[in-house]
């Protein structure tokens, strides 16, 4: 990381998480899950996002006999 931030005091790394907030429009969660994924892997990748969908109840040719 740029500004090696394993090596910063508290408050710098705090000021560090605001800013990086701020610039990615991420949640301070979301910047604090990041980072630590930095310090355990080496590189950050953010999850992709996975929908909950409830299975469909009526087919299409349930709903063309209702119709």
């Amino acid at each position: 990381m740029l500004h090696q931030y394993s090596a910063l005091k508290r408050a710098e790394k705090g000021l560090v998480r605001r800013y990086i907030a701020c610039m990615s429009g991420l949640s301070r969660a979301q910047v604090t899950r990041l980072i630590a994924g930095y310090t355990g892997s080496g590189h950050v990748e953010a999850a992709p996002y996975r929908r909950r969908k409830f299975p469909t109840r009526y087919r299409s040719a349930d709903v063309e006999l209702l119709a």
